[in-house]
């Protein structure tokens, strides 16, 4: 059975890869580019290397009272720490800060109203109104618009709207 669900995850990604490519080709731009801490940007997942810094962040399960995510009305920029508050981990999922980064175009431009969160295992994810969401479940690809509650998000690209 661990094999069946190995061909059908592997198929899954298989998917994504050619949603993604017939996407980057129908549109011209929606190819993921990650902007690494080094500045570079590239095609492909950045590699960090740890240092010996312990990490003090603490991972939300829910948005902190009185900071609830409302429609961006008047607020400049959305920031992955953010998007961090609408996440609640499910599971073996992380709602850990260094999951999500700033969005990168297919241009290369850094979107100031868009956050990537890194494909991980799955967590739950609150849209708020005035936000869409582009969703890997870890089996298929869908879209989403707030004020929404996601129950399986494995990887995901927010906008504002």
């Amino acid at each position: 059975m661990l094999q069946k669900e190995r061909l059908l995850y592997s198929a899954g990604l298989v998917a994504v890869f050619l949603f993604s490519l017939i996407g980057a080709v129908g549109c011209g731009n929606s190819t993921t580019v990650y902007v690494c801490p080094n500045g570079t940007q590239q095609d492909t997942p950045c590699t960090v290397t740890p240092t010996n810094t312990p990490n003090t962040a603490t991972t939300p399960t829910s948005p902190p009272s009185g900071n609830t995510p409302t429609s961006p009305s008047g607020v400049t920029g959305l920031t992955p720490q953010e998007v961090q508050t609408w996440c609640s981990v499910i599971g073996t999922g992380t709602c850990d800060i260094s999951r999500f980064e700033q969005l990168v175009e297919a241009n290369g431009a850094v979107n100031p109203n868009g956050v990537h969160m890194k494909t991980g295992d799955p967590v739950e994810i609150h849209i708020p109104a005035g936000y869409r969401a582009d969703v890997w479940d870890c089996f298929k690809l869908s879209s989403a618009t707030g004020a929404t509650d996601l129950k399986q998000v494995c990887e995901m690209s927010v906008r504002r709207v």
